[in-house]
Formats: structure tokens, sequence, C-alpha cells
């Protein structure tokens, strides 16, 4: 029997898991929903991601199967540095950069997870076509993109529920006046249930806002309990 405090461990790592995993998939589902990538074949992708804390199973996870480019960013260089040395065994071709500006406007994908309480990703750097991912913000205070960058882009969100009127990343937008509610077009839900692509042409921004809800710990746990009962099944058939 484990004692209580390593059970208490087990369990936050657990939760650790589930959460990460869930960002992992969502990720995958909404790039394939709203990226350019969806609508007309698989370009050479440049990730640009503003790397900060862990985030080094998320890139592993979520870039190990495709070849192409990826720049990494971070407000500390020598930290963008030592992420990339850790991947090198990625298909792709991954770079430290410090010229953010740059590295965002020759991306087909950029991937933002900060913990930034003023915009790091400014509109007027993003070329026509490129998907935008936000997974940082996750408070009121808390925003990666600014208004520009929002109020030009196609948007969806995980979960409209938790992320609209809680997180600054649409709601400060929506405060400014820059857009409106019915600017957000739909949820993880709508992108699944969707058939095919849901931007409208190449040229087309299109922006996901993953707010890191609770359902997708859910769903990752519902899956993990199906798994093992299923091998459980297996291994008593056998």
């Amino acid at each position: 029997m484990p004692s209580s405090s390593g059970f208490r461990r087990s369990s936050r790592m657990c939760r650790r898991t589930c959460f990460a995993w869930g960002l992992v998939a969502s990720s995958s589902i909404r790039s394939k929903g709203v990226s350019r990538c969806a609508s007309s074949g698989p370009p050479e992708v440049s990730r640009c991601g503003c790397a900060t804390g862990d985030t080094n199973g998320r890139w592993r996870e979520t870039t190990a199967r495709r070849s192409g480019r990826r720049s990494i960013w971070s407000r500390r260089p020598e930290q963008a540095r030592a992420l990339v040395a850790t991947l090198g065994d990625l298909r792709a071709k991954v770079a430290a950069v410090e010229n953010l500006p740059e590295a965002v406007g020759q991306a087909d994908i950029v991937s933002a997870a900060t913990m930034a309480r003023q915009p790091v990703l400014l509109g007027e750097w993003v070329r026509p076509g490129t998907h935008i991912d936000l997974i940082g913000a996750f408070t009121p205070e808390m925003r990666e993109a600014d208004d520009a960058l929002i109020a030009s882009a196609l948007v969806y969100v995980d979960f409209v529920d938790t992320v609209v009127d809680r997180i600054g990343e649409i709601m400060q937008p929506i405060l400014s006046g820059a857009i409106s509610r019915g600017h957000v077009r739909g949820d993880l839900y709508d992108l699944v249930a969707a058939d095919g692509s849901s931007r409208r042409s190449d040229d087309q921004v299109t922006l996901f806002k993953n707010g890191g809800g609770a359902h997708l710990d859910l769903m990752i746990a519902s899956y993990v309990v199906e798994a093992v009962e299923a091998s459980r099944i297996c291994s008593t058939d056998g």
C-alpha cells in the first residue's frame, strides 16, 4: 500500500500527464482543422514557439512526426538554445532565433506558450495564411496576441464557456471593442464535427486559443481508464 504522500505525488503526476497529453491532442486537432496545411496539403512548416517553462514534451510530441523547419524563441536566448539542444533527434530542422518578428513573418504555424501579460505576438508581423496556436494565457490578466491579431483572424477556442469570459486573450479584445463575442467562431467540439477545414481561403489567418480547461483532463483520463479496462479484458481472455 503506497503512503499518503506517495499517493498524492502519483496523483499530481497523473494529472500533469493527462493535461500535457490533452494539450498535445487538441493541438493536433486544431491545426488539422484550421491551418493552411489542412486545406492545401503540407508545405514546409516553420513553427515559431515562444518557449517558456516545461515546453520540451509539447514540442517533441507535436513535431516528432513532421519534417521541415522549427524556430524557437524565448525572452532569454539561452533558454531557447537549451531547449533546441534537447531536440536533436527530431526529423525537423530546429534552431533557436532571437528576432521574433522575423521568425513569425516566415512561419506557417506559430505556437506560443508563455506567461505573458502583454502581447508577445503582433498582428503586423503575421503573413497571410498563418495559423496561430496560443497555449499560455489562462487568467483574465494574461494574453499573448494583440488586438490586431485577434481581430484579423478566424478564431476558435478549446471550449467557449471556459475561455471567452475568463481568459484575457479573448476578454480584453472584447472589452476594448476590437471584436465582439460573435467573433469567436466556435470551439474544439465544432472543429471535430466540421467536414474539412474551416478556413475560407489559403490567405486567411487562423487562430486557436487553448485555455487548458478541465474537460481536456477528463477526456484523456476517460481514454486511459477505457484503455486499461480493455487491456485487462484482453489479458483475461488470453
